[in-house]
């Protein structure tokens, strides 16, 4: 997959290894190429959203999201924890949380 995203996402997405970690992109913002979505099949519903927006290299803010009770579009979520500024440790701790890892 060829992700037309900003260099800090797209490096971001290589060192998640998102595939070993059983999680997958889910891009609801393709016009910001600053942004991008992950979620994991066991835990359809979840969604980590990330951006490097205005960040100095290697921060991250993050929003955990999960459907709203009742949706009626797979893209009603609401946030239930978020971090800004955080370190890739940090980042990847707060994924692992919200969607689990197969790694």
């Amino acid at each position: 997959m060829t992700l037309h995203k900003d260099a800090s996402i797209v490096q971001l997405i290589q060192r998640l290894k998102l595939e070993r970690r059983g999680w997958a992109i889910r891009d609801y913002w393709e016009a910001d190429l600053c942004a991008i979505g992950v979620s994991s099949t066991p835990f359809e519903g979840r969604l980590v959203y990330i951006s490097t927006f205005g960040k100095p290299t290697g921060k991250y803010d993050y929003q955990c999201e999960q459907l709203r009770s009742g949706a009626r579009e797979d893209t009603d979520y609401e946030i239930i924890a978020e971090g800004h500024n955080v370190d890739y440790d940090e980042l990847v701790a707060a994924i692992e949380r919200h969607l689990g890892s197969d790694a």
